[in-house]
């Protein structure tokens, strides 16, 4: 885990400038536990209406 991984939800919750935000995702391209993150965070997100 890396300090980029604190940035996990401020990235999901769009809340990160546009550095930030590409750091991010530089980030997520080499860490499969963020990628893992944001991807369950997407399909729950697609979950709740139904719930």
């Amino acid at each position: 885990m890396t300090r980029h991984c604190d940035h996990l939800l401020d990235y999901y919750n769009q809340h990160l400038n546009e550095s930030d935000k590409a750091a991010f995702e530089k980030h997520l391209e080499n860490c499969s536990d963020c990628r893992e993150a944001i991807n369950e965070l997407y399909q729950l997100n697609e979950f709740l209406p139904f719930a």
